[in-house]
C-alpha cells in the first residue's frame, strides 16, 4: 500500500542562514564586566553564534561573553533561547584575544569597547 503526500509527516526545514559546527570545546562565560565567570561546554558554533551546555543549577543574564580558548575569541552575545542547561548565543561581536589589552578582556562593554 502506498502513501500519498498528505499521509506523510511534515518534513522539517531548519531555519538557520548559517551552518553549524557541532562540536565539544571547552569554554568560558563571563559577566558582570568580569566579576563573574563558568565554564561551559560549547555544543555547536556558526559565525553568528553558539550554543552552549552550562552546569546544572546555574543562570546567566541575557548578555555575556563567551570565551572559546580554542579560537583566542571572545563573542559579546545575547541569549536567543533557553533549554534547561542549554543555551543558544547571538554573536553581537566578535574579537580576538590577541587584539584586547589584560585590561579590556574582562571589561568588555556590549557594543563600545572603551
Amino acid at each position: 500500500m502506498s502513501e500519498s503526500a498528505a499521509d506523510l509527516p511534515p518534513r522539517v526545514v531548519d531555519p538557520r542562514k548559517q551552518a553549524r559546527q557541532r562540536m565539544l570545546q571547552v569554554g568560558k562565560i563571563t559577566y558582570s564586566e568580569g566579576a563573574i565567570s563558568l565554564d561551559c561546554t560549547i555544543r555547536d558554533l556558526s559565525r553568528t553564534g553558539a550554543r552552549v551546555t552550562i552546569p546544572k543549577g546555574q543562570i546567566i543574564p541575557t548578555k555575556v561573553v563567551l570565551i572559546y580558548p580554542r579560537l583566542q575569541n571572545a563573542y559579546e552575545c545575547e541569549i536567543a533561547w533557553i533549554r534547561a542547561t542549554q543555551y543558544g548565543l547571538k554573536f553581537l561581536h566578535i574579537h580576538t584575544l590577541k587584539d584586547l589589552s589584560a585590561h579590556l578582556k574582562f571589561t568588555i562593554r556590549f557594543g563600545n569597547i572603551p
